[in-house]
């Protein structure tokens, strides 16, 4: 089973001060980097995967999914 990090990251920064970024973890069976989910093929979220971002400067964030496979963040620089 391969966990398919799709991490379709949005990065807004306003001024160079801040950023959001968020994406959904998944279990793509398939391997075609888009989530399936019908009555006969589903790839679920998976919650508990720690998702790490790393600014210039060394400077880290982590985070973990939740229930739903989703995880955010928003990081002032």
């Amino acid at each position: 089973m391969r966990i398919n990090l799709l991490a379709v990251c949005i990065l807004l920064l306003s001024f160079g001060s801040s950023a959001q970024i968020s994406g959904t973890v998944f279990r793509d069976y398939n391997g075609n980097s888009v989530r399936e989910n019908s009555a006969t093929y589903s790839e679920p979220f998976v919650q508990g995967i720690s998702v790490k971002v790393t600014l210039p400067g060394a400077v880290s964030f982590i985070t973990t999914t939740n229930t739903s496979g989703v995880y955010n963040f928003s990081v002032a620089q």
